[in-house]
């Protein structure tokens, strides 16, 4: 019996590991979405504006039966 359901699911990552998640997605061909925000980070020395996901350690896949193996 196959329970498949093809449509969008949410992956865990390790912390600070969604975007180097999202190039080996990219580079396999699943299509996914890393929705991104501009943020002010400060140090002690310094500002800068980073882009950080919105929903950190997070990454959205959407299956299809293209997607099996």
């Amino acid at each position: 019996m196959n329970t498949f359901k093809p449509g969008w699911c949410v992956a865990y990552t390790r912390p600070q590991h969604e975007k180097k998640v999202a190039g080996l997605l990219s580079l396999t061909g699943i299509e996914f979405f890393l929705p991104m925000i501009k943020t002010l980070r400060q140090w002690s020395d310094r500002r800068k504006y980073l882009q950080v996901p919105l929903f950190p350690s997070y990454i959205f896949i959407r299956l299809s039966e293209a997607n099996t193996y």
